[in-house]
């Protein structure tokens, strides 16, 4: 987050985290009731991707109807946030992997980094986009639209991050000016991922004309 959003919408973010985690009763029935909840709000975000890309990728003629189909919906949902969090995990490991083998060579690492950073994110959008729409789309269409998607949020980042620094758009409301920061970010990335999605989308009907 402190990479992406900047330093005052990271310490937000560690802000909320911290008080979630140094709470007496999260190993209470409360605790385990928050935790639940967290999650099932977590699916319904990606039951809401989900229909976006439905009517992005135009897969309204496959669409599931039905409690039995709500309820696979919500159940993969579970287990996009699941690979997710995996994936994220994958991340941590390999980034920390490579600072270890390219300690001796300290003008590598901010260029490893960046591709490496650049890999996950196509892998990530690529498994969305692959997965979230009741239609199928092609890994081969997938992969490009990820990569894609994961180039103009990677210069996206960096223009963002630079408008932050100079016009600082979050300091007119005072001590919530990292909070304004941090949706700003989300806004921004939002949008991104659904122009991706627009771009994949067109990439798979040209391919299957």
């Amino acid at each position: 987050i402190g990479q992406m959003a900047g330093a005052n919408a990271a310490a937000v973010a560690d802000t909320v985290i911290r008080n979630a985690t140094d709470q007496p009763s999260v190993g209470s029935l409360a605790g385990l009731w928050s935790t639940l909840l967290l999650f099932v709000g977590a699916t319904v975000v990606f039951a809401q991707l989900q229909g976006a890309l439905n009517l992005i990728f135009r897969s309204g003629r496959q669409q599931l109807n039905g409690a039995v189909a709500w309820l696979k919906k919500r159940v993969f949902s579970m287990g996009v946030v699941l690979a997710l969090g995996f994936l994220l995990i994958i991340s941590m490991l390999a980034t920390t992997a490579l600072q270890v083998a390219f300690a001796r060579l300290p003008s590598l690492l901010p260029a490893v980094g960046y591709v490496t950073t650049l890999l996950l994110y196509a892998a990530a959008f690529a498994f969305l986009y692959h997965y979230l729409p009741d239609r199928r789309v092609e890994w081969r269409q997938a992969l490009l639209g990820g990569v894609i998607t994961a180039l103009l949020f990677t210069l996206g980042r960096y223009l963002i991050g630079l408008y932050l620094a100079q016009a600082a758009p979050g300091s007119a409301y005072g001590s919530m000016g990292a909070l304004v920061l941090l949706l700003i970010w989300l806004y921004y990335a939002i949008l991104v991922f659904f122009a991706g999605a627009l771009i994949t989308a067109v990439i798979d009907e040209r391919a299957e004309a």
